[in-house]
């Protein structure tokens, strides 16, 4: 839950993320604002972070919430994953 207001930028420019074990098919997982979906992390099977946005900036205002939810079925090669977005107080 967002204490004051943040914005993330488009496809959350600036976000980074690293894995200690690749998945063996891409590993996808969903952002969701308030229980909407609102973008999307996805890894490759060489490591490499994809962002997404479902339009251009997402803007949380206080009291919103951020959920980050992985598949139901979980690759179970994937390991020691971490990310940041990178958003600003607005």
């Amino acid at each position: 839950m967002f204490a004051e207001n943040v914005v993330f930028p488009d496809d959350f420019s600036g976000a980074a993320g690293v894995v200690g074990t690749n998945p063996t098919s891409s590993f996808v997982i969903s952002i969701e604002k308030n229980g909407t979906a609102a973008g999307s992390i996805t890894v490759s099977t060489a490591g490499v972070f994809t962002f997404s946005t479902t339009g251009t900036t997402l803007s949380f205002a206080a009291g919103d919430t951020i959920k980050v939810i992985c598949p139901a079925s979980a690759d179970a090669t994937v390991a020691n994953l971490a990310t940041t977005l990178k958003g600003t107080r607005s």
